[in-house]
């Protein structure tokens, strides 16, 4: 996954933690690479899961906060992604994919570019429109 300018929402607070959420992924993934021991696969795996989670938990957070009426499709949207990542970890873990972790790319390029465009983008709009900014309450 690749950072570009053209899925930033205009919220440097968002933009923020969805380069950081693609550096996390990408770096855990290139530490996967360069392993060869299952433990440590296992263990990058959940790493990823954990990085998942956190981005997501303090998303779903902020959109509570601020109210925003499409929560719940973003939300469902975040447990697809978590359930392909579980998906793939399952089978990488059985030894479906070796030591490739290509598979684990693909979910999340195909699955990003599509989100970020869907859901994070009009979340940052909502933001803007409505003045709420992104970690506070609107008054």
């Amino acid at each position: 996954m690749f950072w570009k300018d053209d899925m930033a929402t205009g919220v440097p607070e968002i933009d923020e933690r969805l380069r950081y959420f693609i550096e996390s992924i990408n770096a855990t993934i290139r530490r996967m690479n360069t392993s060869r021991n299952p433990a440590f696969m296992s263990k990058y795996i959940e790493d990823i899961k954990n990085i998942c989670v956190d981005y997501f938990s303090y998303q779903e957070t902020m959109m509570t906060i601020n109210n925003y009426r499409a929560y719940y499709q973003h939300k469902h949207d975040h447990e697809i992604l978590f359930e392909k990542i579980g998906n793939v970890a399952n089978e990488f873990m059985a030894g479906s994919f070796g030591f490739n972790t290509s598979q684990l790319e693909n979910v999340f390029n195909e699955w990003f570019i599509r989100h970020v465009f869907m859901y994070d983008k009009p979340f940052g709009e909502y933001c803007k429109k409505t003045r709420s900014g992104y970690g506070q309450r609107r008054v």
